[in-house]
């Protein structure tokens, strides 16, 4: 089992610990990576407004707890050797523009529109640093339109996480 429990009273424990483990008294943005959706989103939103008041959280993001986020393509360990030869089309834009992979993700994501927010995972600064050279990444329409051709979404294989069902708040036997 993974240890996952969405439950809202659950959500200040992972928050406190969150902010223990990075050594900050707050963040900037809250965004639960699942929800329960036979728990009110209410709840939800509730138990993260309490955290928000309280000076832990200064935002909450709506993208899940609205039910109806967008969905952005995510690569998958399942499928590495199909996913791998979407990737090496992706390595002749990357090499013109004189950036990592990385850089050329992160930048097409940031063309996705002013509400998306690219999350940044880094085990070091300097990962970090590299990551945030994304920032002054431009991309052209043609440069977008190109790596949308080059990876099309219905050729994505796999997602982030398994497909976990929760059956009150905690990931279900049957999903694992």
């Amino acid at each position: 089992m993974y240890g996952l429990d969405v439950r809202p009273h659950h959500i200040k424990n992972y928050l406190t610990y969150s902010l223990k483990r990075l050594g900050v008294d707050y963040i900037d943005l809250y965004m639960p990576a699942r929800i329960d959706l036979a728990i009110p989103v209410e709840e939800t939103i509730g138990a993260i407004s309490d955290m928000v008041k309280a000076g832990y959280v200064k935002q909450i993001s709506k993208d899940k707890l609205d039910h109806s986020n967008s969905h952005i393509p995510l690569f998958s360990q399942d499928n590495i050797g199909k996913n791998l030869s979407l990737v090496e089309s992706l390595r002749e834009i990357a090499a013109e523009k004189q950036i990592t992979l990385a850089q050329l993700a992160v930048g097409w994501i940031l063309t996705k529109g002013e509400d998306i927010i690219p999350l940044i995972g880094a085990r070091r600064v300097s990962q970090l640093q590299e990551s945030l050279i994304s920032l002054d990444v431009n991309l052209s329409v043609s440069n977008v339109k190109r790596i949308e051709q080059a990876i099309p979404e219905k050729e994505i294989a796999g997602g982030s996480f398994p497909n976990m069902k929760f059956r009150n708040g905690v990931v279900s036997k049957e999903s694992l």
